[in-house]
């Protein structure tokens, strides 16, 4: 079964990732953060991709763990 976490992208639109796609989970740096102060976790997808998402990493972490 596909357990899907419910986040929300830059943009605000909503975003369902895979939990099972999920390898990384890491604060954006600090330098270089592509001029906006809008997302605040960097979610690594098992396809290489990477997902930006308003939430804080902490939060993502918490979630992945109840859900």
């Amino acid at each position: 079964m596909i357990e899907l976490l419910l986040l929300q992208a830059m943009d605000g639109h909503q975003i369902h990732v895979n939990k099972d796609a999920i390898v990384t989970i890491s604060e954006p740096r600090k330098i270089g953060r592509m001029g906006t102060d809008k997302f605040n976790c960097v979610i690594g997808l098992t396809s290489g991709k990477y997902v930006t998402v308003v939430e804080t990493c902490d939060s993502v972490r918490k979630r992945m763990k109840e859900e």
